[in-house]
């Protein structure tokens, strides 16, 4: 229950402001909200959102810009009823439909920028600054995307300016000593020319504070794993700076073909960590950078769209043994990504066929020092995971386009290989498999603008190189460890068949959908401690997944032919079963909710104003007690699985837009001074203040 009547009393008030709000507003200020066609991009060619049969959410470029978020993972976490696994340094994962964010070797979600890998599997660290909009696809899609693609896929989409060149300026300031200055601009230099550049600078000075209350009623052993002291508290060094950077550059050949060159450029420095909020796992400095590029030439000829895109990007980091003026690197770790894809898009009437071929390719290498001067083994030897894919997707429109039917698939060959790697006894060997991934939907409108939809697909995660091939060894603190790959490792699969009724009526300002998914997954990759005097990997673990997703959106500006939008919105992921088998036994999955959801009320028009207040629930989930090695929480010390509460949090955000050219804002994160964690012991910040000036020219 909720606990304070004046929090209660706060946000009625700003509900009955943005109420007031609307209905004092002049009218003809937005009727155009909503009306443009909604395209989804991901699939590398624009898909008109009403006749895609698999469950997609579009943020458009209004969510970006008044949910607080300083990344995707802000985004998505208080807009698609996600899974999270957050720290304060820069590093996060997603997940989705019970699919864990906590992966073996990453997450099961892919991330991409523009249809193309995003050189990361750590969403924290692709920023929001001038996206065009964020496309949330739920479910299985290695038909398409091929390795990783088992619980969805985020594409975020950044502008194609042309035209007159417009762009911003702006300043943020809140609290913490949270800052940040901005800049975008876009459009045509010539008819043949046009670009757009973005950059921005941000940094935290000011460790942050943790909330001071709860505003659902906590259980005693809830109350035990959050902690007597952790309440309105500093957490030790959450400092951070970071500078984030986009360049396109694009030329019309003529009217039909077009090139994109993108360039990307994300720095972070100092990022400090205490580990946990008691400094468990932690005291300790990274820095990271990142540089993306990618070239895409895109066509028109009858009745082919062809795209052919290679792509580069190179990740480093650093880490540091601890923060202090005699700190030395202890760790460099660096990602590659690189690739291409070719794709034709051909249309047959009302009909579409699209095949490619596209390469990934992965390539990790690592180095460690125990001392300035002492270099020894790194964690993983150096190693390569390269997947080639051919794909064929048909999208098929029968009876005036009242049934859409898609089908197609994926052939995958994976070829995986370690590298000689320095200080570390090892060795080499490559690698090999295939896989083969279908997927069906079909969509049908009964009515105007009613629609059953319903899909089924399978996917797969590839093991790494180092757990399929070859073998190493390192030393560290605890001694000598021993890794062998084997050779049969499959990769991990899995199986999800979807199907809902969703309706939409834009007179009566009605969106909504109710969807009941069903996911088997099956060959999920362990640790195989069995053998003497090293470790392997193994198949053995699998678990299963239903649950339904519900949305529900209503326009109240629709009675006044949208004079003015003032929407209530709210979406939930109930998970009826999210199990786990290990050794024989069925067990509740760790590290995901059984119950997610989002809620809020927003209001806009055209004569400047955009108020939100948001909402997010958090339910419960289950964890693994690693503080229970430590003298930390009372009480708990005998518990190896703890049930962590659920929480309620809420950000509001408005601004004003006056003289055609400056815009003023205002965002509230965590209203209501919710003390709460994405992570054992790594709780997220209090309440914050931010403010905002922008000039638009």
């Amino acid at each position: 229950m909720l606990c304070m009547n004046f929090k209660q009393l706060s946000f009625l008030f700003l509900f009955l402001f943005i109420v007031y709000a609307a209905f004092s507003q002049e009218k003809d200020s937005i009727r155009q909200i909503d009306i443009e066609k909604i395209t989804v991009k991901a699939f590398r060619v624009n898909s008109d959102f009403s006749d895609v049969p698999h469950q997609v959410e579009v943020l458009g470029s209004h969510d970006v810009k008044q949910i607080p978020s300083e990344s995707v993972t802000d985004l998505l976490k208080k807009t698609s009823s996600v899974d999270v696994i957050q720290y304060p340094t820069m590093k996060s994962q997603i997940g989705m439909r019970g699919f864990s964010p906590s992966a073996h070797s990453g997450s099961y979600t892919v991330m991409l920028v523009n249809g193309l890998p995003a050189g990361t599997g750590n969403p924290s660290t692709l920023e929001m600054e001038n996206v065009e909009q964020v496309e949330v696809m739920k479910g299985p899609f290695s038909s398409f995307f091929g390795s990783g693609a088992m619980a969805g896929v985020v594409n975020i989409v950044t502008p194609r300016s042309k035209g007159e060149i417009e762009g911003s300026a702006g300043l943020e300031y809140g609290s913490f000593q949270t800052g940040k200055l901005k800049a975008d601009v876009g459009g045509s230099i010539s008819p043949e020319w046009n670009f757009d550049f973005t950059a921005s600078y941000g940094e935290q000075g000011k460790d942050y504070k943790t909330g001071s209350d709860n505003l659902l009623e906590l259980e005693n052993q809830e109350k035990q794993i959050l902690g007597n002291d952790t309440r309105d508290e500093r957490f030790k060094n959450t400092t951070y700076q970071k500078f984030n950077s986009r360049l396109r550059v694009g030329y019309e050949l003529n009217e039909n073909w077009q090139i994109h060159s993108y360039t990307s450029v994300f720095l972070a420095d100092d990022v400090f960590s205490n580990g946990t909020f008691w400094g468990v796992y932690g005291n300790a400095q990274k820095d990271i950078s990142r540089i993306s590029q990618s070239l895409h030439f895109e066509g028109d000829f009858k009745n082919h769209k062809v795209k052919i895109a290679p792509y580069f990007s190179n990740q480093n980091q650093k880490y540091y043994n601890e923060i202090s003026d005699s700190n030395f690197v202890d760790t460099k770790k660096n990602f590659k990504e690189y690739g291409f894809i070719a794709q034709d898009a051909m249309e047959f009437g009302a009909h579409k066929l699209i095949v490619g071929v596209d390469n990934q390719s992965r390539r990790y290498n690592a180095q460690r020092w125990e001392d300035k001067d002492t270099q020894v083994a790194p964690y993983n030897p150096d190693y390569l995971n390269m997947t080639t894919g051919l794909f064929v997707q048909a999208r098929m429109s029968f009876f005036d386009e009242k049934l859409v039917a898609t089908a197609g698939g994926r052939f995958d060959h994976v070829y995986l290989k370690l590298f000689d790697t320095n200080h570390m006894d090892h060795e080499t060997g490559t690698e090999q498999h295939y896989n083969l991934n279908p997927k069906v939907g079909f969509q049908y409108s009964l009515l105007e603008g009613l629609k059953f939809h319903s899909s089924y697909g399978t996917a797969f995660m590839a093991p790494d190189a180092f757990q399929k091939a070859g073998s190493y060894s390192y030393t560290s603190s605890y001694g000598t460890s021993t890794y062998k790959g084997n050779p049969e490792l499959k990769p991990e699969h899995s199986a999800t068949i979807d199907g809902g009724v969703g309706y939409k009526n834009r007179d009566i300002g009605i969106s909504s959908d109710f969807t009941y998914f069903y996911s088997r997954h099956t060959d999920m990759i362990i640790y195989d401690r069995s053998n003497d005097g090293y470790t392997t990997f193994k198949n053995a673990n699998k678990a299963r997944m239903k649950g339904v997703e519900v949305q529900f959106a209503y326009d109240i500006g629709a009675f006044s032919n949208y004079d003015y939008s003032l929407k209530l919105y709210a979406n939930l992921t109930h998970l009826m079963e999210a199990k786990v088998k290990e050794n024989d036994t069925y067990s509740k999955m760790k590290y995901v909710r059984r119950n997610k959801g989002n809620f809020g009320v927003e209001f806009r028009n055209f004569d400047g104003v955009s108020l939100r207040a948001n909402g997010r629930f958090i339910g419960t989930r289950r964890e693994n007690n690693w503080l229970s090695w430590y003298d930390l929480r009372s009480g708990l010390e005998n518990s190896d699985v703890l049930e962590h509460p659920q929480f309620l949090v809420f950000d509001c955000s408005g601004s004003y837009t006056f003289a055609d050219h400056f815009k003023v804002g205002l965002k509230v994160q965590n209203v209501f001074d919710e003390l709460y964690t994405e992570k054992d012991g790594y709780f997220m910040p209090g309440r914050m203040f931010t403010g905002s000036v922008t000039y638009k020219f």
